[in-house]
């Protein structure tokens, strides 16, 4: 990824985490990635939405929707008008040429270590989002989030 497409996916993400934090309850999915990994608030509204974006963006709308529909509270993080982290991860997971599992999860990686979180996080945050999903909305919303994370 060149340093521009590397510089505007980091300008999305700090844009984006101020409405995150702004739409979701910190007692739900942020608040169990806040609490079980120990990152910071914007960390984990920013690891969120990329993972959740690029879970949509594999998944198909209509997944996805369904999804949603089994877990409420994740519209405002996961960004299903296009307006949070989601809706903008999503997007330029698009234009950076991110639809391999490979280069999405390379993408993932990038996002997070502008972040400042390790590359290992990524796997830790979909860990907390599967449970959180599991949790909330049971099996069934568990692994259609699943089959947009298969590339992990």
């Amino acid at each position: 990824m060149n340093k521009y497409a590397m510089g505007f996916l980091m300008l999305l993400v700090l844009l984006a985490a101020p409405v995150v934090s702004q739409s979701v309850d910190l007692g739900g999915l942020l608040g169990a990635a806040t609490g079980q990994l120990g990152v910071s608030e914007e960390q984990a509204s920013g690891g969120m939405g990329a993972l959740l974006g690029t879970a949509k963006e594999n998944m198909g709308g209509s997944k996805y929707g369904e999804m949603l529909s089994m877990v409420p509270g994740l519209a405002g993080l996961a960004g299903d008008a296009g307006g949070s982290a989601g809706g903008l991860m999503g997007a330029a997971s698009s234009a950076l040429g991110g639809g391999s599992g490979l280069g999405q999860a390379a993408q993932l990686t990038d996002t997070f270590k502008g972040l400042g979180l390790s590359p290992d996080m990524v796997g830790k945050f979909a860990e907390v989002a599967l449970d959180y999903v599991q949790g909330e909305g049971g099996t069934q919303a568990m692994e259609l989030l699943q089959s947009g994370l298969s590339f992990l």
